[in-house]
């Protein structure tokens, strides 16, 4: 398959997303509504001749040319069949998709756009029988940020955030868990409500504020138990690890030292079904990959010849993935088995600038795909496994000041990447299905954003960040209805 964002022949076009506050929010909490949306063009059936190639014009116009719009093209009958084989689309002369994508059958894909007050969209379909269809519409895209700071009640459903990080969500009972590094605290936020309702305090097992810097989380869904990351401040400072059960609140600390020095791990994955967590270091030597049996705090090293970081389980192959990296050399990954002794599996080699880095890692089960962010290259690569083939590189937009800092999440239920980034000001929304941008949803003015994870059957993103603060807050937990695919 070819490379097509290496190329830049399949572009997804910025669009910019309005923030829509649901009304009744202050007083019901955040029910979803449904909104009825006007579409601009379509849906409209474009079929299949008998000559070797269709081209269809249609032209449209725009009113208020700052609103967010998208293109969704169906391919064929629901069941599969009457599918084009091979498709072109622009959008005023700018290439939108090319024949790729329809080579992948993909029966229905959605891009972001954002369209002039006048427009000549132009299809090209080929190949399939005679009779074969598309069916496309353009619509605009209302996408919803759930909880504002100007709302009503904000800081009282929030009150005692100190500089919110790692995020991560239990599933089944739609809280997320949110690291407070500042409190060296673990916060338990209900998504539904957008509310505080717990705080799990003094994670790093002392009263001090701050030294213990919590910084990453993780959930066991199979023990229901919240792994913690307490990275140290000072390059002396002990480094631990806080197991604690999502239920009754106790609490056990881990130390975190390799051959007596602290680790200062940033990042954590954990295997659930053994109860292993792999975390990276950066004080000692980081040419290793870390593997902590949490039930016994037994700390396991791999050699390696590159900086590790950023590790990633893979509950579809029992594998952790790290990111590796080095001065004046191109970016990899590492696997390794999930089970002890912590065997590496393979290395992936990739064709990113040399001297950048992959931040963060997400995989996406089903389609067996390692999302990867390389905010200095400002895209983010996807990869297959357990081939290491570069299916895409899908350029972002990610600011490069010093010490940002990026995150991504993946809905296992529908294949949204959700990615953001300190100082970027909105979040990049990627189908990993269809390997396109489909969304960049902007934040409230001043959000930095820090870490993000995904409830999957609400499709909301949860974002930490620490850029907006009030008399009884520090930084906010935002809640975002991701667009439907």
């Amino acid at each position: 398959m070819k490379i097509l964002f290496q190329t830049r022949k399949l572009i997804a076009t910025t669009a910019l997303f309005w923030l829509v506050l649901l009304p009744g929010y202050a007083a019901q909490g955040l029910a979803s509504e449904e909104i009825t949306v006007q579409s601009i063009l379509g849906p409209e059936t474009f079929t299949r001749g008998s000559t070797g190639k269709d081209i269809f014009t249609r032209l449209f116009n725009i009113a208020n040319t700052s609103a967010p719009y998208t293109i969704k093209i169906v391919n064929g009958a629901p069941d599969g069949s009457m599918t084009v084989k091979k498709g072109w689309l622009t959008l005023n002369d700018q290439d939108l998709l090319d024949p790729g994508v329809f080579n992948r059958r993909n029966l229905s894909i959605t891009i972001a756009i954002h369209p002039s007050a006048q427009n000549e969209l132009r299809l090209k379909l080929k190949g399939g029988e005679q009779g074969s269809f598309v069916t496309l519409i353009v619509e605009p895209t209302l996408s919803t940020v759930l909880n504002n700071p100007n709302d009503p009640g904000f800081d009282s459903r929030q009150t005692g955030i100190g500089n919110p990080n790692g995020v991560t969500v239990d599933q089944t009972t739609h809280h997320a868990f949110i690291a407070d590094r500042y409190y060296d605290s673990v916060i338990d936020f209900d998504i539904a409500n957008a509310r505080i309702v717990r705080n799990f305090s003094g994670l790093d097992g002392d009263s001090m504020l701050g030294n213990g810097a919590t910084t990453s989380v993780s959930f066991n869904t199979t023990a229901r138990t919240i792994a913690a990351v307490n990275e140290g401040v000072l390059e002396t400072d002990p480094t631990s690890l806080a197991v604690v059960n999502a239920d009754s609140g106790s609490t056990r600390v881990v130390p975190l030292p390799y051959a007596g020095v602290p680790m200062h791990s940033r990042n954590i994955a954990l295997n659930p079904n053994m109860n292993v967590a792999a975390v990276d270091g950066q004080f000692t030597d980081g040419k290793r990959a870390y593997f902590v049996d949490l039930s016994t705090g037994i700390v396991s090293a791999r050699d390696e010849q590159l900086q590790m970081t950023a590790p990633v389980f893979n509950a579809g192959s029992n594998e952790f993935v790290f990111s590796s990296f080095g001065e004046n050399v191109r970016p990899g990954l590492v696997v390794y088995s999930a089970l002890p002794p912590f065997q590496r599996i393979r290395r992936v080699d990739t064709n990113a600038p040399a001297g950048t880095r992959f931040e963060k890692l997400a995989v996406y089960r089903a389609s067996n795909v390692v999302a990867a962010v390389n905010r200095l290259d400002s895209a983010v690569y996807v990869f297959n496994i357990s081939t290491g083939e570069l299916l895409a590189r899908l350029p972002i937009r990610l600011s490069q000041e010093p010490f940002v800092t990026v995150d991504i999440a993946v809905n296992q239920a529908n294949g949204l990447a959700v990615v953001t980034g300190r100082f970027t000001g909105l979040v990049s929304v990627i189908n990993l299905n269809t390997q396109l941008l489909v969304a960049e949803i902007p934040l409230p003015d001043r959000c930095s954003p820090l870490g993000v994870a995904i409830d999957e059957s609400l499709n909301r993103a949860v974002i930490a960040e620490n850029g907006l603060s009030s008399t009884t807050r520090n930084g906010s937990i935002f809640i975002l209805q991701l667009p439907a695919q």
